[in-house]
Protein backbone atom coordinates (compact mmCIF):
# COMPACT_ATOMS: atom_id res chain seq x y z
CA UNK A 1 0.00 0.00 0.00
CA UNK A 2 1.35 3.14 -0.44
CA UNK A 3 0.21 7.14 -0.61
CA UNK A 4 1.00 8.60 -3.84
CA UNK A 5 3.68 11.23 -2.10
CA UNK A 6 6.82 10.27 -4.26
CA UNK A 7 10.01 10.40 -2.20
CA UNK A 8 12.64 9.99 -5.19
CA UNK A 9 12.72 9.88 -8.42
CA UNK A 10 14.97 7.53 -10.06
CA UNK A 11 16.61 6.61 -13.75
CA UNK A 12 16.71 3.78 -15.45
CA UNK A 13 20.03 1.77 -15.41
CA UNK A 14 18.71 -1.00 -17.81
CA UNK A 15 15.67 -2.95 -19.40
CA UNK A 16 16.88 -6.60 -19.83
CA UNK A 17 15.81 -10.30 -20.33
CA UNK A 18 12.86 -12.09 -22.44
CA UNK A 19 9.86 -10.90 -23.66
CA UNK A 20 7.85 -12.85 -20.89
CA UNK A 21 10.16 -11.38 -18.03
CA UNK A 22 12.13 -8.65 -17.84
CA UNK A 23 14.86 -7.23 -15.45
CA UNK A 24 14.38 -2.95 -14.80
CA UNK A 25 17.40 -1.44 -12.96
CA UNK A 26 17.10 1.59 -11.31
CA UNK A 27 19.40 4.13 -9.45
CA UNK A 28 17.80 6.36 -7.30
CA UNK A 29 18.32 9.75 -7.39
CA UNK A 30 20.36 10.84 -4.13
CA UNK A 31 20.54 9.55 -0.88
CA UNK A 32 17.35 6.82 -0.50
CA UNK A 33 15.69 8.07 2.79
CA UNK A 34 14.58 4.41 4.01
CA UNK A 35 16.34 1.29 4.38
CA UNK A 36 15.55 -0.90 1.39
CA UNK A 37 15.57 -4.78 1.56
CA UNK A 38 14.92 -8.08 -0.71
CA UNK A 39 11.84 -8.80 -1.29
CA UNK A 40 10.70 -5.06 -0.15
CA UNK A 41 7.37 -3.75 -2.36
CA UNK A 42 8.54 0.19 -4.44
CA UNK A 43 5.99 1.76 -6.52
CA UNK A 44 7.78 2.64 -10.57
CA UNK A 45 5.50 5.27 -11.85
CA UNK A 46 2.72 3.99 -9.28
CA UNK A 47 3.15 0.61 -10.50
CA UNK A 48 3.84 -1.79 -7.36
CA UNK A 49 7.12 -3.97 -8.06
CA UNK A 50 9.33 -6.27 -5.55
CA UNK A 51 13.02 -5.37 -5.35
CA UNK A 52 14.55 -8.62 -6.40
CA UNK A 53 17.81 -7.33 -6.27
CA UNK A 54 19.82 -4.34 -4.60
CA UNK A 55 23.24 -2.67 -4.01
CA UNK A 56 23.27 -1.22 -0.76
CA UNK A 57 20.44 0.99 -2.01
CA UNK A 58 22.84 2.22 -5.29
CA UNK A 59 21.01 0.04 -7.38
CA UNK A 60 17.69 -1.53 -7.54
CA UNK A 61 16.40 -4.37 -9.42
CA UNK A 62 13.04 -5.25 -10.10
CA UNK A 63 11.57 -8.34 -11.93
CA UNK A 64 8.64 -7.41 -14.23
CA UNK A 65 6.18 -9.63 -16.18
CA UNK A 66 5.39 -8.89 -19.95
CA UNK A 67 1.53 -8.34 -18.52
CA UNK A 68 2.75 -5.71 -16.72
CA UNK A 69 4.92 -4.30 -19.74
CA UNK A 70 2.05 -4.10 -21.98
CA UNK A 71 -0.22 -3.15 -19.54
CA UNK A 72 1.83 -0.22 -17.91
CA UNK A 73 4.39 2.41 -19.28
CA UNK A 74 7.12 0.96 -18.17
CA UNK A 75 7.84 -0.42 -21.50
CA UNK A 76 8.49 2.17 -22.92
CA UNK A 77 11.13 3.03 -20.41
CA UNK A 78 14.64 3.39 -21.69
CA UNK A 79 18.48 3.95 -19.94
CA UNK A 80 18.19 7.24 -18.68
CA UNK A 81 14.70 7.88 -18.14
CA UNK A 82 13.29 9.43 -14.75
CA UNK A 83 10.82 7.34 -12.77
CA UNK A 84 8.93 8.02 -9.59
CA UNK A 85 9.89 6.15 -6.81
CA UNK A 86 7.59 5.42 -3.17
CA UNK A 87 8.43 2.82 -0.51
CA UNK A 88 5.14 1.34 1.10
CA UNK A 89 4.13 2.67 3.50
CA UNK A 90 4.34 1.63 7.28
CA UNK A 91 2.70 1.67 10.54
CA UNK A 92 4.42 4.99 11.10
CA UNK A 93 4.01 6.58 7.70
CA UNK A 94 2.59 9.89 7.56
CA UNK A 95 -0.34 9.63 4.73
CA UNK A 96 -0.79 12.71 3.17
CA UNK A 97 -1.96 11.51 -0.43
CA UNK A 98 -4.47 8.22 -0.59
CA UNK A 99 -4.70 4.95 -0.64
CA UNK A 100 -2.61 3.79 -3.58
CA UNK A 101 -1.98 -0.22 -3.96
CA UNK A 102 -0.06 -0.09 -7.72
CA UNK A 103 -2.08 -1.79 -9.64
CA UNK A 104 -2.59 0.27 -12.48
CA UNK A 105 -6.01 0.65 -14.14
CA UNK A 106 -4.24 2.16 -17.40
CA UNK A 107 -2.74 4.67 -19.63
CA UNK A 108 -3.67 8.16 -19.78
CA UNK A 109 -2.42 10.89 -22.36
CA UNK A 110 -1.58 14.42 -21.86
CA UNK A 111 -3.35 16.50 -23.75
CA UNK A 112 -3.07 20.46 -23.14
CA UNK A 113 -0.76 22.24 -20.55
CA UNK A 114 -1.28 25.40 -19.36
CA UNK A 115 0.95 27.32 -17.20
CA UNK A 116 -0.86 29.08 -13.83
CA UNK A 117 1.34 31.31 -11.86
CA UNK A 118 4.20 28.60 -11.22
CA UNK A 119 1.91 25.59 -11.52
CA UNK A 120 0.68 23.68 -14.16
CA UNK A 121 -2.98 22.72 -14.92
CA UNK A 122 -2.81 19.31 -17.03
CA UNK A 123 -5.78 18.00 -19.26
CA UNK A 124 -5.68 14.21 -19.72
CA UNK A 125 -7.62 11.88 -21.91
CA UNK A 126 -8.42 8.93 -20.05
CA UNK A 127 -10.30 5.76 -21.55
CA UNK A 128 -14.46 5.92 -20.97
CA UNK A 129 -14.17 2.80 -18.97
CA UNK A 130 -12.87 4.65 -16.24
CA UNK A 131 -15.58 7.34 -15.93
CA UNK A 132 -17.57 6.15 -13.43
CA UNK A 133 -14.72 6.19 -11.22
CA UNK A 134 -13.55 9.93 -11.85
CA UNK A 135 -15.57 12.33 -10.07
CA UNK A 136 -14.42 16.91 -9.45
CA UNK A 137 -12.74 16.64 -6.11
CA UNK A 138 -11.76 12.93 -6.15
CA UNK A 139 -8.46 11.26 -5.86
CA UNK A 140 -6.30 10.05 -8.93
CA UNK A 141 -2.85 8.45 -9.28
CA UNK A 142 -0.92 9.48 -12.19
CA UNK A 143 2.55 8.14 -12.52
CA UNK A 144 2.13 6.99 -8.90
CA UNK A 145 1.35 11.07 -7.90
CA UNK A 146 -1.79 11.38 -5.66
CA UNK A 147 -3.89 14.45 -7.42
CA UNK A 148 -7.08 15.84 -6.85
CA UNK A 149 -9.33 16.19 -9.70
CA UNK A 150 -10.42 19.51 -10.56
CA UNK A 151 -12.35 18.84 -13.43
CA UNK A 152 -14.11 15.74 -15.59
CA UNK A 153 -15.23 16.07 -19.07
CA UNK A 154 -17.21 13.44 -20.95
CA UNK A 155 -16.41 13.30 -24.61
CA UNK A 156 -16.52 10.52 -27.20
CA UNK A 157 -13.03 9.91 -27.48
CA UNK A 158 -12.78 9.28 -23.57
CA UNK A 159 -12.72 11.21 -20.60
CA UNK A 160 -11.01 13.85 -20.25
CA UNK A 161 -9.41 15.02 -16.14
CA UNK A 162 -7.88 18.19 -15.49
CA UNK A 163 -5.75 18.55 -12.71
CA UNK A 164 -3.19 21.59 -11.00
CA UNK A 165 -0.05 20.15 -10.58
CA UNK A 166 1.99 22.69 -7.52
CA UNK A 167 5.64 23.71 -8.17
CA UNK A 168 7.12 21.08 -5.60
CA UNK A 169 5.55 18.86 -7.15
CA UNK A 170 6.68 19.83 -10.60
CA UNK A 171 10.19 19.45 -9.08
CA UNK A 172 10.14 16.53 -7.16
CA UNK A 173 8.24 14.36 -9.60
CA UNK A 174 7.99 13.54 -13.26
CA UNK A 175 5.17 15.45 -14.13
CA UNK A 176 7.34 18.54 -14.58
CA UNK A 177 8.93 16.89 -17.55
CA UNK A 178 5.63 15.53 -19.18
CA UNK A 179 4.54 17.16 -22.76
CA UNK A 180 1.68 16.64 -24.88
CA UNK A 181 1.37 13.31 -26.17
CA UNK A 182 3.23 11.45 -23.45
CA UNK A 183 1.20 8.36 -21.56
CA UNK A 184 1.24 8.11 -17.76
CA UNK A 185 -0.10 5.29 -15.55
CA UNK A 186 -3.17 6.11 -14.77
CA UNK A 187 -4.77 4.25 -10.82
CA UNK A 188 -8.74 4.87 -9.61
CA UNK A 189 -9.08 5.80 -6.25
CA UNK A 190 -9.71 2.68 -4.15
CA UNK A 191 -13.04 3.54 -2.81
CA UNK A 192 -14.43 4.60 -5.48
CA UNK A 193 -13.79 1.47 -7.21
CA UNK A 194 -15.56 -0.34 -4.58
CA UNK A 195 -18.35 1.31 -4.26
CA UNK A 196 -19.26 0.73 -8.25
CA UNK A 197 -18.58 -3.12 -7.58
CA UNK A 198 -21.11 -2.22 -4.80
CA UNK A 199 -23.81 -1.18 -7.36
CA UNK A 200 -23.16 -2.85 -9.96
CA UNK A 201 -23.62 -6.34 -7.85
CA UNK A 202 -26.91 -4.39 -6.42
CA UNK A 203 -27.95 -3.86 -9.60
CA UNK A 204 -27.19 -7.72 -10.54
CA UNK A 205 -28.93 -9.51 -7.67
CA UNK A 206 -32.08 -6.68 -8.07
CA UNK A 207 -32.25 -8.07 -11.75
CA UNK A 208 -32.33 -11.90 -10.44
CA UNK A 209 -35.08 -11.40 -8.00
CA UNK A 210 -37.41 -9.17 -9.68
CA UNK A 211 -36.71 -11.89 -12.70
CA UNK A 212 -37.36 -14.69 -10.24
CA UNK A 213 -40.53 -13.05 -8.98
CA UNK A 214 -42.05 -12.85 -12.88
CA UNK A 215 -41.22 -16.23 -13.38
CA UNK A 216 -43.05 -17.26 -9.93
CA UNK A 217 -39.64 -19.32 -8.77
CA UNK A 218 -39.13 -17.60 -5.44
CA UNK A 219 -39.06 -20.18 -2.74
CA UNK A 220 -41.34 -20.54 -0.20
Amino acid sequence: MFTGIVQRKGTVLGLTGTRQERALALGPQGEWSLPVRLGDSIAVNGVCLTVSRLDSGVRLEFDVSNETLDRTNLGQLKTGNRVNLEASMSAESLFGGHLVVGHVDGLATLMNVTEVMRSRWMEFKVASSLAPFLAEKGSLALDGVSLTINKVRDEEDGVWVSVNVIPHTLEMTTLGQLVCGDGVNVEVDLVARYLERARQVEQTYASTNSHHSLTGNDTL
